[in-house]
């Protein structure tokens, strides 16, 4: 029966908390610990394990992020999470995202170089589930996906980043955190049943064994939504808005001109796909003709020419359900 190491699971949380710095990730509190109700939103109440600081009790109405299906799950969507949170502020205006446009898009081409410089660890997550096979006894392979995780993390929230630059006043800045934390928090409550209870060396192994499983569950969620994401959906933007110039991109490459034919039906499904899910998919088939650095200058030549500039621009697409 392996031994679970409880310092590797903080220095994963303490790793998310660096990198979503207006949070406050708890790793494991005791299973009566109750979740603040959502504002703004419906969903299953009861029981759960907080992830994030209690919100504030003087926060004005908004309108939530989180979405359920017929069947009471919530709909998720693709994107910066903290984006999406800025078009439904009450406190931030138009002129205000206006005014912050050159910050947010300075913002998203730090994120998108990082994307490019670490698109090797992103297609592994994307196409190897490297975050699935995670497991957090294996000390040596934690280290390693830390060591991989932190350059991804380094621009920060663009909350956060905002804030910074004064761009958002710290009332608007609380806000928009706590929009973005009740919708990580709702995720986290329906992937996890809400529940992280601590390990004990007292219990039988298969307990012990199903609490591994689960602290698993809770390290691959932070990963996924607060680690890599905001790098993640940046490199899914990219594929995106590369779709519809696919052919421009390829012929600045310069590419040997036998490889440039061979692209032409990959150049033209990819021109002909409609909506975000069908581009992603026609443009990481085109790429998987490409070696790794062909397939960073593709992306980089797709950033040159607009791609992925404004996360806030492409969360108004979504929520327009024009994303596409």
């Amino acid at each position: 029966m392996l031994k679970p190491t409880l310092a590797t699971l903080f220095a994963i949380v303490g790793l998310a908390a660096a990198c979503h710095a207006q949070t406050a990730p708890v790793p494991a509190p005791p299973p009566a610990a109750t979740a603040p109700a959502p504002t703004g939103a419906t969903g299953a109440t009861g029981p759960q394990a907080t992830i994030f600081q209690a919100p504030p009790t003087d926060l004005p109405k908004f309108d939530s992020l989180i979405r359920r299906g017929q069947d009471g799950k919530i709909i998720p969507f693709d994107g910066v999470v903290d984006a999406h949170s800025l078009l439904r502020n009450p406190l931030v205006t138009d002129e205000d995202r206006q005014r912050m446009r050159e910050a947010i898009e300075d913002w998203a081409a730090d994120v998108n170089q990082l994307a490019i410089d670490n698109l090797d660890f992103l297609e592994k997550v994307d196409d190897d589930g490297l975050i699935d096979k995670l497991d957090f006894n294996d000390t040596n392979q934690v280290r390693i996906m830390n060591q991989m995780m932190v350059p991804l993390v380094s621009a920060g929230p663009l909350t956060g980043r905002l804030e910074k630059k004064d761009m958002l006043t710290p009332e608007q800045s609380r806000v928009n955190t706590h929009i973005s934390n009740e919708y990580l928090q709702a995720l986290f409550n329906e992937a996890m049943g809400g529940q992280v209870e601590p390990i004990r060396m007292d219990e039988p192994g298969p307990k012990q064994q199903e609490k591994i499983e689960h602290l698993n569950k809770l390290i691959q969620f932070l990963y996924y939504n607060m680690m890599c994401r905001d790098a993640r959906m940046s490199y899914h933007q990219m594929l995106i808005d590369a779709a519809p110039r696919a052919g421009e991109i390829v012929a600045s490459m310069g590419l040997p001109a036998d490889l440039e034919s061979r692209l032409k039906p990959a150049v033209a499904a990819s021109q002909r796909a409609s909506g975000a899910e069908d581009r992603k998919k026609q443009v990481r088939a085109l790429l998987k003709n490409l070696n790794f650095d062909q397939r960073r200058a593709f992306l980089q030549k797709a950033v040159g020419l607009g791609a992925a500039r404004n996360p806030v621009e492409s969360a108004r697409a979504v929520r327009a359900g024009t994303a596409g």
